[in-house]
């Protein structure tokens, strides 16, 4: 699916009287061998974005404000080495329920622990500093779930937090020598 199909679901929605009619569902039921809703393509969409569109959310949102501000009601964090805007779980209930608090408040199910995103560790809502609104967590893909949304498989590349690498070799398991006790 284009990032363009998706950004233009969203200027629809903000920008327009009239919102053009989308659904994401299934988007990503392939990759993720699982079945997705609407609202979880969208927070998948939005968690993925960065990773492919760095400035995906700060052109967004110059387009529907073009005067900027502060925007308190978009989320959104900035970080250290990526300069581009990252979604929070607050991201996630502005773009899917508005100021409607009954659809704030499902959107919070879709980041609890008890949902498939974090059970099968896919997504996940970061945890933030006592005190600050829990929803203002940045919405992190794991990297089995960038694995999956981008190159379609879950396999973990080696990195600083997981050495490991895969090992290929013509050998064949009779070839293995272990001692009598094994």
């Amino acid at each position: 699916m284009s990032l363009d199909v998706f950004r233009n679901y969203l200027l629809s929605k903000f920008t327009s009287k009239e919102v053009t009619k989308y659904n994401f569902a299934n988007s990503f039921s392939l990759e993720l061998h699982h079945e997705t809703t609407h609202e979880e393509a969208v927070v998948l969409l939005l968690a993925l974005a960065p990773h492919i569109l760095p400035n995906f959310l700060d052109s967004l949102i110059k387009e529907i404000y073009p005067d900027g501000g502060e925007l308190p009601e978009i989320g959104g964090v900035r970080l250290n080495n990526h300069r581009g805007l990252l979604p929070t779980g607050e991201t996630v209930q502005w773009i899917l329920a508005g100021e409607e608090v009954s659809e704030r408040l499902e959107i919070i199910e879709l980041l609890k622990k008890d949902h498939w995103f974090y059970m099968e560790d896919i997504l996940y809502l970061e945890q933030v500093q006592e005190g600050e609104p829990f929803m203002s967590g940045r919405i992190i893909l794991s990297q089995k779930g960038i694995s999956l949304l981008i190159y379609g498989s879950d396999t973990v590349e080696a990195n600083y937090n997981f050495p490991a690498q895969l090992l290929m070799t013509e050998l064949e398991w009779e070839d293995l020598v272990l001692p009598d006790l094994t």
